[in-house]
């Protein structure tokens, strides 16, 4: 009653909701007498568009906007008349790759070592980020790969506090293991630059996932980007192509990708791939 009786007295020409389902109420009453636009960003939308009789759910859930937006083509409902797919966007000004003899320098400055192959994953340590899976297959690393301690593995993003039974899981696998592991925890957006710049490797291990930003910057920077093969990542990594896919959940494969990786010479081609393919379609200049 708040929200809507708030939002009624400035007399909005426009209400963009960017929640699915906590303001789905208020959205609705107001539709009455503003238009409103959704942006549909959102695992609950995934989750109820699985199930058995889904899509009549969630059409009477999003008759009442004038438009959806879908960040990813996955998140974009075929089942809504005015329904549009705009991609997150990437500042290209900010993340860009370094040059290639710049790196070990800056990998002693951030990590205290040059030589090391860094993985680095910018994901918040909850269930549908898979996590857990890319614990294991960093176990499996350590215990049947006999360069492990070549590896250094970086983590960005919370250990959630609203899972402490999962963090408490992760945390377990990770101990005592032959490869290195660094957790730093939340970062601002534009400090993450330099952790890309510096990886050899950006991993997002999802369950669910759109078209990852943290994806999408570490091409920009351009690092080659390990993936669940879920969500919205297919539409921005074509295995072997512009990035690599695996399936999801499945710890080891992706161990075994992430060791095929760092024996692998070379991965320019992909880059300038991802590259490009973020510069064309990825910048803020094109998304706007």
């Amino acid at each position: 009653k708040i929200v809507v009786q708030k939002i009624s007295e400035w007399g909005p020409d426009l209400v963009w909701q960017h929640d699915f389902s906590s303001n789905w109420l208020a959205s609705r009453i107001l539709s009455r007498n503003f238009p409103v636009v959704l942006t549909n960003h959102t695992g609950e939308y995934l989750f109820l568009k699985k199930l058995l009789g889904g899509k009549i759910l969630l059409g009477f859930l999003l008759k009442h906007y004038q438009a959806v937006i879908g960040p990813s083509e996955e998140l974009t409902p075929d089942f809504v008349k005015f329904s549009y797919t705009i991609h997150n966007g990437v500042d290209l000004n900010i993340f860009k790759p370094i040059e290639p003899s710049l790196k070990p320098d800056l990998k002693e400055k951030l990590f205290g070592i040059k030589e090391k192959f860094v993985v680095f994953c910018p994901r918040r340590w909850a269930p549908t980020k898979g996590i857990v899976f890319f614990a294991r297959a960093i176990k499996w690393i350590s215990e049947n790969y006999s360069h492990a301690s070549d590896i250094l593995v970086v983590f960005a993003g919370s250990e959630d506090p609203q899972y402490p039974k999962y963090v408490d899981q992760i945390n377990s696998i990770l101990n005592q293991q032959d490869v290195s592991i660094l957790k730093l925890g939340n970062l601002d957006p534009y400090d993450l630059v330099s952790f890309y710049q510096t990886a050899d490797l950006v991993v997002i291990p999802s369950l669910m996932e759109a078209v990852s930003l943290a994806a999408l910057e570490a091409m920009g920077c351009g690092v080659p980007v390990l993936s669940s093969r879920v969500g919205g990542m297919p539409e921005i990594i074509e295995d072997g192509k512009t990035g690599y896919l695996v399936e999801p959940g499945q710890p080891i494969p992706l161990a075994k990708s992430i060791i095929k990786l760092h024996e692998s010479k070379s991965r320019d081609d992909v880059v300038e791939r991802s590259l490009d393919l973020v510069r064309s379609k990825y910048d803020w200049s094109a998304v706007a």
